[in-house]
Parts: structure tokens; C-alpha cells; sequence
């Protein structure tokens, strides 16, 4: 009897051994296990807390990942792929996001959890320039209270207002020229200039006085930018300006607007019209002398450049932006402005 129970346990101890070295598999692999690049759990808390980009390490991974009954459990690297990235040029900022609005930041001044500041607008029939934002449902009638039916021709909607305007289209616009109705024009003086007999020309439509000889002058615009200049040189231009014999101190260069008054664009060679103001140039019942198809500069600087100013060219009225060491003609005016 004490024979047959040492074999057994024997036997059974046998059997435990056998069975662990199996599922222990070999206590002396010759290689080292697989490894693999990851992101650890900081390198996820890091991206989420502060949108750091993290950087994986090394280390060995089991071969297959465990699985639960909702579906498969992912690894890190896979977590890490759901996770935000900062975003500098893209990013939303609180400032482009509705006020109260909840938002995930992703620049690095605004990471996180963040909530919207912009401004909910409401536009009026005040608003002149209108700031970024929201804006409030409205209707466009209430901001522009000229947007309705009757101010638009018949069928034809704009912004959603269909017009019912049914008369003459183009609307008609008083005889005057004026945009409203009541306000009277300027009458066309006949004779439109006034010869005075010493040399000078009054333009009765504008009040304005040129010299009769147009082509007294001609210099570079720096020679002429002050009224001082340009009298001097009207003084001492005999005798090319022979008919000249008033006595005046304040000449000056035309404005554009003044200069192209006188352009008659009915004709060209040159485009400056008859006595009357009506009709096409001619020697012999013209105001002015010795006109030439030329340009004449204006005492109007360029906006886009100190060193630039208008010209007219009165062949045809082309205007130019010309540099101003150019020699043109000169035609002076006085008065007005």
C-alpha cells in the first residue's frame, strides 16, 4: 500500500511539470522578442493637455492585443492618432467663435477647452462700416430703406423684394440734371466766352479767366506749381503772348476739372470749341489763339505719386498721369477754383 501511493504522487508531479513547461514555452529563447515604436500614456496626456507632439518609444508589444465585448482594444499609437494636433494657422480662436459656444482650441495660445467671444450683430439703417460677426436674422428693408417694390423695375427681385415699378426704365431724371426734382440748373450763357480785348478770355459758364494766347508757355510742372511762377512768366512772355496787356498777379495752373472744361469733345485738333461754347473750333470765330493739339498741364498732383500730375491733352481730351520734368504747355487761369 505505501509502495502504490509514492508512485502516484510521483506520477502527478510529473504531469504538473510537463504541463507548465508547455505553457511557459522555451525559458531560453534564442532571440529577443518583437519590438515597436509607441506613444506612452504621458505622450497622450501631454497632446490632450497641452497639444505637445509627442514622440514614441521603444518597447515590446504582445503579439496580439486582448479584445472585449464592445470590440477590439485599441493600442496606443491608435489613441494617439484620434488626438487633436496643434494648429497654429488653421486653428479657431475664441474671437471666431460664437459668444457661449464651446469649442476644442488648437493653437497654442488657446489650447483646450475653450469658449466662444464673438459678438452677435445686428446691422441698421445706421450701420456705416460693420464689424466682423454673427449676425441676427433681419430684413435688409429695415436696414436700406429704399429697397422696396416700387423702387424696383416690375418682376425683378432684389434680395428677395420683387419689384413692381412699371413706369419709363430707366427712371426719368429731371430736365436740370439735378437728383432731385425743384432745384434749378445753371443756364448756357450765349456767348459761352467773353473776348475782353486785353489778351484774356472770360468763361461766363464758369467765371473763370484764361489767357488768350494758349501757347505762350510751355515748361516742366516745377517751373509752374505756384502762382507766383506762373505770373512771372506771363509777365515777361512777350512777345510771344503779344495780345497780352492786362495787368494781373494772381495766375495759376487749372485744376483737371478746370482744364477740361474747355475740351469740346465734339471735335479734335484741337478739341476746344467756338465764341459760343456749342460748336466746333474754327480760326476765325474761335476765343482763343494759336491752340495746340498738345498736352497742358494741370496744377493737380496724382494721388498715387508726388512726382506725377494730370495733364490734358487738348487734341482730344485724353487725360494722363504724366512724370512732372515733362515739358508741356502751360494754359493759365485765374479766379475760381
Amino acid at each position: 500500500m505505501r509502495f502504490v501511493v509514492s508512485l502516484t504522487v510521483s506520477v502527478l508531479s510529473v504531469f504538473v511539470f510537463v504541463s507548465f513547461a508547455a505553457y511557459a514555452g522555451d525559458l531560453n529563447p534564442t532571440t529577443a522578442p518583437g519590438a515597436t515604436n509607441s506613444y506612452g500614456v504621458n505622450d497622450i496626456y501631454n497632446r490632450l493637455d497641452t497639444g505637445a507632439v509627442g514622440a514614441q518609444s521603444v518597447f515590446t508589444e504582445p503579439t496580439t492585443g486582448p479584445t472585449g465585448t464592445a470590440g477590439p482594444v485599441h493600442t496606443l499609437n491608435e489613441v494617439m492618432e484620434k488626438a487633436p494636433v496643434k494648429d497654429d494657422t488653421d486653428g479657431a480662436t475664441s474671437g471666431e467663435v460664437m459668444t457661449g459656444k464651446k469649442f476644442w482650441g488648437l493653437t497654442a495660445g488657446e489650447w483646450g477647452l475653450q469658449t466662444g467671444i464673438l459678438a452677435t450683430q445686428t446691422p441698421d439703417n445706421t450701420t456705416v462700416n460693420q464689424s466682423a460677426g454673427n449676425y441676427v436674422a433681419f430684413d435688409l428693408s429695415a436696414v436700406d430703406t429704399d429697397l422696396i417694390a416700387g423702387n424696383i423695375k416690375d418682376t425683378v427681385e432684389i434680395f428677395g423684394v420683387t419689384g413692381t415699378y412699371t413706369g419709363d426704365y430707366p427712371a426719368p431724371v429731371p430736365d436740370t440734371g439735378m437728383a432731385e426734382p425743384g432745384l434749378n440748373g445753371v443756364d448756357w450763357p450765349n456767348p459761352r466766352f467773353t473776348v475782353n480785348g486785353d489778351g484774356t478770355v472770360t468763361d461766363e459758364l464758369t467765371g473763370l479767366m484764361w489767357l488768350q494766347d494758349a501757347n505762350c508757355i510751355s515748361k516742366q510742372w516745377t517751373d509752374v506749381d505756384t502762382s507766383a511762377k506762373v505770373t512771372n512768366l506771363v509777365d515777361t512772355a512777350l512777345p510771344v503772348c503779344a495780345n497780352y496787356t492786362a495787368v494781373y498777379s494772381d495766375w495759376r495752373l487749372p485744376t483737371l476739372r478746370e482744364l477740361q472744361s474747355l475740351v469740346y469733345y465734339g471735335d479734335y485738333d484741337p478739341a476746344v470749341p467756338n465764341t459760343a461754347g456749342i460748336g466746333k473750333w474754327d480760326t476765325d470765330g474761335a476765343p482763343f489763339n494759336a491752340v495746340q493739339s498738345a498736352y497742358c498741364w494741370s496744377g493737380t498732383t496724382t494721388a498715387g505719386g508726388a512726382g506725377y500730375a494730370w495733364s490734358v491733352s487738348m487734341n482730344d481730351g485724353v487725360v494722363s498721369a504724366d512724370v512732372k520734368t515733362l515739358t508741356y504747355y502751360v494754359w493759365p487761369v485765374r479766379g475760381g477754383q
